[in-house]
């Protein structure tokens, strides 16, 4: 329950929210969306992450314990709230984490691809991130060198990267 209000600060017409709203592209925590997008682009730029002997992956240290998990997920909600698992599919080609990834989790988490993959993510705090919006992707080599590292802001449907008319429909 709030403890206090500003009834003036609903009214200012220069913090209009309504006009910036946040739309959700993925079937997933909020928290994971920039990760997740992250790695597509980085996958459909040529990176090969199933070459990788693990992917770090930096984020706001306060979104971790809600998304990092050490167990498979073990019912459609786990599976929405899996960093590691969508992730995974983001490597293994999803562009957009659908609602399908979540409900038919337990036939994706057996497929070699997807198991695999899921073993290679680390997620890290990273204390320069202080929003769920900002994420870093680092690709590690066998020898533990960091080989790519792309930093990740504003997902697709946040409002400082608004879905389009087309996007929408």
């Amino acid at each position: 329950a709030a403890r206090q209000s500003n009834p003036s600060a609903a009214l200012a017409p220069e913090k209009w929210y309504l006009t910036r709203p946040s739309r959700k592209l993925h079937a997933s925590c909020s928290y994971i969306h920039a990760a997740v997008e992250t790695i597509g682009q980085m996958r459909r730029a040529g990176v090969r992450f199933e070459d990788a002997a693990e992917i770090r992956i930096g984020m706001a240290p306060y979104v971790i314990p809600g998304v990092s998990k050490s167990m498979a997920p073990a019912t459609q909600n786990e599976a929405r709230f899996h960093a590691e698992y969508c992730l995974a599919h983001a490597a293994c080609g999803a562009d957009v984490i659908t609602p399908e990834h979540s409900m038919k989790f337990a036939e994706y988490i057996v497929r070699p691809d997807i198991a695999s993959m899921i073993r290679k993510f680390r997620i890290t705090p990273d204390p320069a991130f202080s929003h769920y919006y900002q994420c870093s992707v680092s690709v590690v080599d066998g020898t533990g060198s960091v080989v790519k590292k792309v930093s990740g802001v504003a997902p697709k449907g946040s409002p400082a990267n608004p879905l389009t008319a087309i996007e929408l429909h």
